[in-house]
């Protein structure tokens, strides 16, 4: 019983920190509808269902074969969540935090979180800090700045910026938190699912649906609390974020991971294996590549949801475009011209 006790649990729980990560957002952003927003948002609440999917469906996958401990730190976990869960949307009374206040909170515990994933990364295998704030990183830099650069969000009043990069440092940050989250998700499944481990599409596929998950609580509540702005010719769609935005997301995610996956399977790489020198050297040179695969994605899923050429994403894009002179003003889209 030695296994049991509750130096083991806590050891096994930080193993499984990435699952710990989807399971505190649950309940975080849950609290923070029904709690800390002024007015409450408790229409949001039923979206703690998407994060906490993904640790239920890997705890699920393993528990035929798992040890003691690790069922039992995967009960705790589901436990206190649950319970959390149940105070939050029964016994939970509005305590207002003012949105200068949250900014400030999401700010700091988003880079003390992605400091947290990276000393994980190093403990479990130091090249994956290499990995994930190497090439992940710098991906996903240029998808926060070129997203405000083009002028579909603004994310103005944060503290910390990088010189003079539009995008403050707590949602670029975010992005290794992301791809490290959905990466150690899918290398998880992976390892249970033989099928998944031969498919880099499905795997990839996988990793973007990891993502919307985190996603599709985030972004309701980032909306709701003024995180970031989005342009005023947008559409709001699900829970009032613009449709833009899972776009762009799925977008983001799914070709990196098609890139990583597709050489771990192709090479029959471990995890690893996958993020030692010579393949992390080949993931650095392919970024551009990553970029331009996004950017084709996202333009052929708005062209799709906004039948054509014709809607809001275009119109910001031509607006921006020639602002920066690199077209005629003539071209521009107008409503009804």
């Amino acid at each position: 019983m030695h296994e049991l006790r509750p130096g083991a649990v806590l050891r096994a729980l930080w193993l499984d920190l990435p699952l710990v990560n989807y399971a505190v957002y649950a309940v975080g952003i849950a609290w923070a509808e029904v709690v800390n927003l002024d007015p409450p948002r408790p229409e949001l609440f039923w979206t703690f269902v998407f994060p906490l999917a993904v640790p239920l469906l890997v705890y699920a996958l393993r528990w035929p074969k798992a040890a003691p401990v690790e069922r039992l730190a995967a009960a705790l976990l589901v436990g206190l969540v649950a319970l959390v869960l149940l105070v939050t949307g029964t016994l939970a009374t509005p305590q207002p935090i003012a949105a200068t206040t949250l900014r400030r909170i999401y700010e700091a515990s988003a880079i003390l979180n992605t400091v947290l994933l990276g000393v994980h990364a190093w403990r479990r295998h130091r090249a994956w800090l290499g990995l994930f704030f190497g090439p992940a990183a710098a991906y996903g830099l240029l998808l926060e700045n070129g997203g405000i650069l083009l002028g579909y969000f603004s994310e103005l009043d944060y503290a910390l910026y990088l010189g003079p990069l539009p995008a403050p440092l707590a949602t670029m940050s975010g992005w290794i938190t992301v791809f490290y989250l959905v990466t150690w998700v899918t290398w998880e499944l992976r390892a249970r699912l033989p099928w998944l481990e031969r498919s880099a599409v499905g795997s990839a596929l996988v990793a973007m649906l990891a993502a919307l998950a985190l996603d599709l609580q985030i972004d309701p509540l980032a909306t709701a609390v003024g995180f970031w702005t989005w342009h005023p010719a947008l559409t709001p769609g699900f829970l009032g974020v613009p449709w833009l935005n899972f776009a762009a997301w799925g977008a983001a995610v799914f070709p990196f991971a098609l890139l990583l996956f597709w050489r771990q399977t192709r090479l029959q790489l471990t995890p690893e294996a996958i993020a030692d020198g010579p393949h992390l050297a080949w993931l650095w040179l392919r970024v551009p590549l990553v970029l331009g695969l996004a950017a084709l994605l996202f333009t052929a899923t708005m062209l799709i949801l906004e039948g054509g050429f014709g809607g809001p994403t275009y119109l910001i894009l031509y607006t921006t475009l020639a602002r920066w002179g690199l077209i005629s003003p003539d071209v521009i889209w107008t409503p009804g011209g």
